[in-house]
């Protein structure tokens, strides 16, 4: 999928479960990542519902713990890894 491809998928209100934003341009990748945030996540919640993570600064437990956690005041929560 590219890049127009998956706005448009998120701009039409089904989202996938998880996303793999990947590629050269990272303009395009951080774009990309603010717009399902921002979707996605209130402002209002973000401080329960998003987490991001460096993957070799964290073992997988923590971040599976995150993943399974249900959202806070919110339908949805996002994981950054």
């Amino acid at each position: 999928m590219n890049y127009t491809d998956a706005l448009r998928t998120i701009k039409n209100g089904k989202p996938y479960l998880v996303y793999a934003v990947m590629g050269n341009e990272d303009y395009l990748k951080a774009k990309a990542i603010d717009y399902l945030v921002n979707r996605y996540v209130s402002k209002d919640t973000r401080d329960f519902n998003f987490d991001v993570f460096r993957a070799e600064d964290v073992n997988f437990p923590t971040i599976y713990e995150r993943l399974i956690s249900f959202p806070m005041m919110s339908e949805k929560r996002c994981v950054l890894i």
